[in-house]
């Protein structure tokens, strides 16, 4: 029992302390991670600044307004070549010249310009023939986020800052500065851990930018359900692709991006393992510990009442001389005690009682003996007299 009750309170406080250690373990790394997140959401909200800042640069450029609401064939190389110095100005003395971008316009006549060269047949990303088309409209001249655009024809999937090009309430053109979707990623490769993703999104659930490169552009995340689920935290514990994950968010309201990491709970516990086999082998040592204190307990306690069991089985049998000398706790010792002197006191009981029945004989006997002595006596002395003196004195059964 003793045993038992050891192995039951050690499970119960190992498995609680590793559940305890477990649950703290990961609210911490979820916190460290929400941290690393926001650090990309920084990266990112510059990233997308830097675009947005360039789409003003060149929509506030007064050549770049004229021709824009002008260009028709015989002013369009003219417009090519105000198009390339701007744009080799602005990716030298931008503030962030590791900003490699390309500008896309297009006007409402469908004249084109990409600062990259371009195959023959080029849309030039025409939003007319996209399914943005409609945002960028109602957006009237504001900057509306293309996230990742894939452009098959450049090999690239560009984040663009597209916004229309307003005379009046006309629309002249489209304008795109874009980005390929790389850099962003690069900017947070060096954080991903092994078998973790990490996305980038946009105020409507569209990956930007990811990890995994064949989801950019789609609507991989429903944000309501997902903010039914977070709730106030800003991690949980989920299913992605029947496997249990760690999934974190950070929000930045500023950029309206929000970053998501999805990583392997198993990977995640990795360095718990460790610290689950420490838990391990000291349930083990306290079993250890606990087997020999039940073996003491159960020889301090059950051997002595054993003893006192086999002391009493041989005062059944008639050894009234037993001493009941046992060393143990103090109960078992005054019951010891206790029967020892209970013994005791039977024995000096049988004793007195032997005495007296002794005593009680020898008297018996000396009265028998006073009666028997006179008639023996006389008879002695007269024999032939014995029998009819007996009878005469109603003796007969003593002659």
């Amino acid at each position: 029992m003793l045993l038992l009750v050891n192995i039951i309170i050690i499970a119960i406080l190992a498995a609680g302390a590793y559940t305890i250690y477990k649950d703290s373990f990961i609210r911490e790394l979820a916190g460290s991670r929400t941290d690393v997140l926001r650090q990309i959401a920084e990266r990112s909200r510059q990233f997308k600044t830097n675009l947005y800042i360039l789409s003003n640069l060149f929509e506030s450029n007064p050549g770049f307004r004229t021709y824009a609401t002008e260009l028709n064939a015989d002013n369009r190389e003219e417009f090519y070549s105000l198009m390339d110095s701007t744009t080799r100005q602005l990716q030298e003395s931008f503030i962030q010249p590791e900003l490699d971008f390309y500008v896309v316009y297009v006007s409402a006549s469908g004249i084109g310009y990409c600062s990259r060269p371009v195959p023959e047949g080029y849309d030039y990303m025409d939003p007319r023939l996209k399914v943005w088309n409609r945002r960028v409209v109602e957006a009237d001249g504001e900057i509306v986020d293309v996230g990742s655009y894939r452009d098959r024809s450049l090999g690239t999937a560009s984040f663009s800052a597209a916004r229309a090009i307003l005379d009046g309430d006309d629309i002249v053109g489209f304008l795109m500065i874009n980005a390929d979707e790389r850099q962003l990623y690069n900017m947070y490769e060096d954080v991903i851990r092994d078998g973790s993703n990490i996305y980038v999104t946009n105020d409507m659930g569209q990956i930007i930018s990811s990890s995994r490169g064949e989801l950019i552009g789609f609507n991989y995340f429903n944000r309501d359900k997902l903010q039914q689920l977070f709730g106030s935290q800003d991690y949980m514990i989920t299913l992605a692709e029947g496997e249990p994950v760690l999934f974190t968010r950070y929000v930045d309201t500023e950029s309206g991006f929000t970053i998501f990491e999805e990583a392997p709970l198993e990977k995640v516990l990795q360095p718990l393992r460790s610290i689950r086999h420490v838990v391990i082998v000291l349930a083990l040592l306290c079993l250890a510990g606990g087997i020999v204190m039940a073996w003491h307990f159960s020889r301090r306690i059950a051997a002595p009442i054993q003893t006192l069991r086999d002391d009493l089985r041989d005062v059944e049998q008639g050894n009234l001389h037993q001493t009941f000398a046992i060393s143990s706790y103090t109960e078992l010792n005054e019951l010891s005690r206790g029967m020892a002197d209970m013994m005791e006191c039977i024995r000096g009981l049988i004793e007195s009682i032997s005495k007296n029945e002794q005593q009680k004989r020898r008297i018996e006997l000396n009265w028998l003996q006073a009666q028997i002595n006179p008639h023996f006596i006389y008879n002695t002395l007269f024999p032939s007299n014995a029998w009819w003196t007996c009878i005469g004195m109603r003796m007969l059964p003593l002659c």
